[in-house]
């Protein structure tokens, strides 16, 4: 369907007559719906080595896609023996992260390939597939087998990839891993770099300021008002029409005494008449605050009475009050997860299950 629009669409414009073949951006085009459709419907098949050893750049990196669809070991060798070729760096690492983050199995074969690798390169390269991991391997620096957790935590600050380690250290409360980990940063990170100056902009202070490393203190930009154009004509016409409605309204109900008096007259009979408009304004804005108010009023003290209930012990016992469940939908929720469902496992409720759901 997506191509027959697309082509149909070309035809309309008064394109007649034109041949793909003639359009490398339409077969290119054309490409990559194949391998869209290809790497959906038939992952297995595009997932051969016709695929993705071919000379074309689009149908590789679409069976790329595919072989990190299947969940297998084999498929994760086979991607991670391109991880060597600097044209499939940034394409191999994305689909091997994909595979780690679906299946954790993945992490103990990626750690025993960057213990036994020589070449600092892959290494590096490793340690970026890694860096989405850097909490699970921070806490790891509190176990017996701590070496290979370290290593891969230094390669993950030199490759720049501290936003992780920034979030967690700033919620840590453990000194053991809060002394190694600035030891790390001391020992393999240039703090005038642009990632030591983001660990001095964003880390907590008084850990920077034990280990001697000087803050960078951000500076607090001044907001800039913006000026709602809209608003502002809104208002302008507004005033405009209180400013002429009293003297319409006057003229309409006293139509035969302006014709009839003077200037002066009539003048002073809009002051007084103006006066009256006023009075009757206030009064009816006033009547409608103090409406508001005792509704308002009502509510408090119905809110009121219903929050003493709380203070009833005798209805927060099991079987008094019905069984809840709390369903706390989650996404990109990894740094806060723990302390949310700590918060939600706390509450003031006999008996209710907890629900996580990840979004």
């Amino acid at each position: 369907m997506e191509l027959q629009e697309y082509y149909t669409s070309r035809q309309a414009k008064g394109e007649r007559g034109y041949k793909i073949k003639f359009l490398v951006e339409d077969m290119d085009r054309l490409l990559v719906f194949a391998c869209e459709t290809l790497s959906k419907y038939y992952v297995e098949e595009f997932s051969e080595p016709t695929y993705y050893n071919s000379e074309n750049e689009i149908i590789q990196e679409y069976s790329f896609l595919a072989m990190s669809l299947i969940d297998k070991r084999e498929n994760f060798e086979k991607l991670f023996s391109f991880i060597n070729q600097d044209k499939y760096e940034k394409m191999i690492i994305k689909r091997l992260t994909s595979m780690v983050e679906k299946n954790s199995k993945y992490l103990g074969l990626l750690e025993d390939l960057f213990e036994n690798e020589e070449s600092y390169i892959i290494k590096s390269r490793i340690a970026q597939i890694l860096s989405n991991k850097i909490e699970y391997y921070i806490l790891k620096l509190n176990t017996k087998n701590n070496v290979i957790a370290e290593n891969i935590i230094i390669e993950i600050v030199k490759n720049g990839k501290v936003s992780e380690l920034i979030g967690f250290f700033n919620r840590n409360n453990d000194y053991d891993v809060e002394n190694r980990l600035m030891q790390i940063i001391k020992d393999h990170l240039d703090v005038n770099g642009e990632t030591g100056k983001e660990i001095r902009r964003y880390l907590k202070e008084d850990a920077l300021l034990k280990w001697g490393i000087e803050p960078i203190y951000r500076q607090k930009e001044a907001r800039k008002k913006v000026k709602d154009a809209k608003l502002s004509k809104v208002v302008i016409v507004g005033t405009c029409i209180v400013f002429v409605f009293f003297p319409i309204l006057f003229y309409v109900l006293n139509y035969n005494f302006v014709l009839s008096n003077i200037s002066r007259e009539v003048i002073k009979k809009y002051v007084i008449d103006f006066n009256y408009y006023l009075a009757f304004y206030s009064i009816a804005v006033n009547l409608v605050y103090v409406t508001l108010m005792l509704l308002s009023y009502q509510n408090v003290k119905r809110q009121s009475r219903l929050w003493d209930l709380k203070n009833i012990s005798m209805l927060f016992r099991k079987k008094m009050i019905p069984t809840i469940s709390v369903i706390a939908p989650a996404y990109n929720e990894e740094k806060t997860i723990v302390e949310s469902a700590n918060s939600l496992l706390n509450l003031s409720y006999p008996e209710y299950e907890l629900i996580i759901v990840n979004d």
